[in-house]
C-alpha cells in the first residue's frame, strides 16, 4: 500500500515494535474471515425469510465496527507519520484514529473510493429494526429527526442492500490485501513470518 510505503520512508522503523500493528491486524482479518462466511451462507438463504435483513445488516455493522474500522485506523495512521504528527503504532496511537466516524470521514476526504457507499449503509444499518418488508425489499424509517418533521423512509430492493453490504466486505479485503502485501515486501523476517502465521490460522 503506497500510504504504508510513503510512512516507511518517513520513519523507517514506525511499525516497530510490531505487536500493536499485528495484534490490530489479526483481530481484523479473523473478523473479517468471519463475516465473509456469513455473507456466503446469506447469499444462498431465502431473502424472504424472517431475519434475513437483521442478519445482513449485522453483517454490515460489524464489517464496518470490526476490519473496516481497523485497517482504516492504520491506513489513517500511517498517513500522520507520512505527514511528520505521530512517528510509531502503539495501541494508544493506533486507538486515536479508530472511530468510526473518523475512520469513514477522514478516508473519505483522503481516500474517497475506499469509503464509496459506507455512509449510506451505516445510516440505513442504524434503523435496522424499524423496517417494513416488501416481496422485493425493505422500507426503512429513519429515527425521527429533532425539530419533529417527517422521518425519512428510503426504500432498499434486497439485491441493493445485499450488494452495498458485499461492497463494504469488498473495501475491507482490499484493505487487509494491501496491509498484507506492504508486510511481506517491507518487514523484517520474524514480523513477515508472525503474520503469516496469524493469517493462515483465522
Amino acid at each position: 500500500m503506497t500510504v504504508f510505503d510513503h510512512a516507511t520512508a518517513a520513519v523507517g522503523d514506525w511499525a516497530d515494535p510490531f505487536d500493536a500493528f499485528l495484534g490490530t491486524c489479526s483481530v481484523a482479518w479473523r473478523k473479517l474471515v468471519s463475516q465473509h462466511d456469513r455473507l456466503l451462507r446469506l447469499l444462498h438463504d431465502e431473502r424472504g425469510r424472517a431475519g434475513w435483513v437483521d442478519d445482513v445488516l449485522d453483517v454490515a455493522s460489524k464489517l464496518a465496527e470490526g476490519p473496516f474500522r481497523s485497517y482504516g485506523a492504520l491506513i489513517l495512521l500511517a498517513s500522520k507519520v507520512t505527514a511528520g504528527e505521530e512517528t510509531t503504532a502503539t495501541e494508544e496511537s493506533i486507538a486515536r484514529y479508530k472511530p468510526f466516524s473518523k475512520v469513514l470521514r477522514d478516508l473519505g476526504s483522503a481516500h474517497p473510493i475506499m469509503a464509496e457507499g459506507v455512509e449510506s449503509l451505516m445510516r440505513n444499518a442504524e434503523a435496522h429494526y424499524d423496517y417494513i418488508p416488501h416481496p422485493d425489499g425493505i422500507e426503512i424509517r429513519h429515527l425521527p429527526p429533532r425539530n419533529s418533521s417527517v422521518p425519512q423512509v428510503d426504500f432498499l430492493l434486497f439485491d441493493d442492500l445485499l450488494a452495498a453490504v458485499l461492497n463494504l466486505h469488498e473495501l475491507a479485503l482490499a484493505m487487509a490485501a494491501g496491509v498484507m502485501r506492504w508486510v511481506w515486501e517491507s518487514c523484517n523476517v520474524p514480523s513477515r513470518e508472525r503474520f503469516r502465521r496469524d493469517w493462515l490460522t483465522a
